[in-house]
């Protein structure tokens, strides 16, 4: 009788510990370093092995964990603390869906477009800025094999593009998406696949920089 109810009690001490330890999001390895035991102790001890867990052992994890020895052994877990306000509003804000702009005509990848605005909905997570950011189809090669002919590019319009940002822009009439870089010690816009630079003059607007590629997998 003694056994099985020192059993059960090493079991209700590892589904403690077990909620403790995935409560702070810590591995079993992380607990057993910070707790100065054993791997294999913790592993044991959450499977319910342990029937009677050392008392030395226990200290260690409760100081860990942070809570008092008798949490452990007399199951009074606390509660987890309360969210603040804010971060729930932002964790609902960011999982609305946006509507983003999508370009209907392509950015050239190539020798360049002109392009006309069309809305569709997007769900990328950027709700505070949602008047931010563009979707752009892209035509063309020249900036694999980071971007490809059919991908749908996503724009912010409000961060400043630096050298070796991917960029999308406007030069002499048309529309590009290249890296922002220089050639021959002039700023310029930079193919990945041996075309020309563009040199960046007056006709040249940079409109945004890309920060998410959303990759066509199938060819219709």
């Amino acid at each position: 009788m003694d056994e099985t109810r020192n059993r059960i009690a090493g079991r209700q001490i590892g589904l403690r510990v077990k909620e403790l330890r995935e409560r702070r999001g810590w591995t079993r390895s992380q607990l057993a370093a910070y707790a100065g035991v054993d791997p294999a102790y913790i592993t044991n001890l959450e499977h319910g092995k342990m029937v009677r867990p050392g008392a030395e052992a226990l200290e260690r994890i409760a100081r860990a964990l942070g809570v008092p020895l008798h949490v452990l052994t007399q199951g009074l877990i606390p509660p987890p603390p309360p969210r603040p306000p804010q971060d729930l509003l932002r964790e609902l804000e960011r999982s609305m869906p946006i509507a983003i702009p999508l370009l209907s005509g392509s950015i050239s990848a190539g020798p360049g477009s002109i392009v006309d605005y069309e809305y569709v909905p997007r769900e990328p997570p950027f709700s505070e800025r949602p008047e931010a950011f563009l979707a752009l189809p892209v035509r063309g090669d020249c900036m694999e094999p980071i971007i490809s002919d059919g991908d749908v590019v996503i724009v912010d319009t409000q961060t400043e593009a630096r050298p070796g940002d991917i960029v999308v822009a406007e030069h002499d009439g048309q529309v590009y998406v290249k890296e922002l870089g220089f050639h021959q010690g002039r700023p310029a816009l930079i193919a990945r696949q041996g075309q020309e630079p563009i040199l960046i003059d007056e006709t040249t607007a940079v409109r945004g920089v890309v920060i998410r590629v959303i990759k066509r997998l199938r060819r219709w």
